[in-house]
């Protein structure tokens, strides 16, 4: 009987303190952003967009924490591109584009930002991008740093002559079309 009484007494002890211990570790700290983005069609990409380029993800540099315009904690992510085309603007042949989102620190320590809203970019990806130098009022953007006018309207993936994103996918000389068209009618 004293054989039970002890392994339950040990049991509950490990118990509570295993849960003390869970609590007191502090988990992982996440954000979660919906940025409610407006629907854009190439038009309008277009007419919001100070450069529009082809070209391929060089880089992919490490996430970092920032302070937002309104004093809150943000992670951002750079990509690096190589452009081979400009197709709209005047733009130095390598650029960086940020982005909301990421994850830095480890362990306890770590702090993620995560949007569905942002366009992902991996490396060797060839894409077109529609760039804009307002990050949405999060972060300033520094000289040589683009956002992606309407978030992930404005990040298409290029593949056999064919450019998809969130949206769908469509022929890449329709679009490249739609935008000719557009930039002339401004003129």
């Amino acid at each position: 009987m004293k054989k039970i009484i002890l392994s339950i007494s040990l049991f509950a002890i490990l118990s509570i303190g295993i849960t003390g211990i869970a609590l007191f570790v502090s988990k992982e700290k996440e954000v979660r952003l919906n940025l409610l983005v407006a629907d854009k069609d190439i038009p309008a990409l277009t007419e919001d967009s100070v450069a529009i380029v082809s070209g391929n993800v060089k880089e992919i540099l490490p996430s970092r924490l920032g302070i937002d315009k309104f004093g809150d904690k943000i992670v951002f992510t750079d990509y690096v591109i190589t452009v081979d085309n400009i197709i709209k603007g005047n733009i130095d042949k390598e650029i960086k584009i940020r982005t909301i989102g990421g994850s830095v620190g480890e362990g306890r320590n770590k702090f993620s930002v995560f949007t569905e809203d942002e366009p992902e970019f991996n490396i060797g990806e060839r894409v077109l991008v529609f760039l804009s130098k307002n990050s949405g009022g999060f972060f300033d953007l520094p000289a040589g740093y683009y956002a992606v006018a309407g978030r992930f309207q404005g990040k298409y993936q290029i593949a056999d002559n064919e450019a998809k994103n969130p949206k769908g996918i469509f022929k890449l000389n329709e679009i490249m079309n739609e935008i000719n068209s557009t930039m002339r009618a401004r003129k």
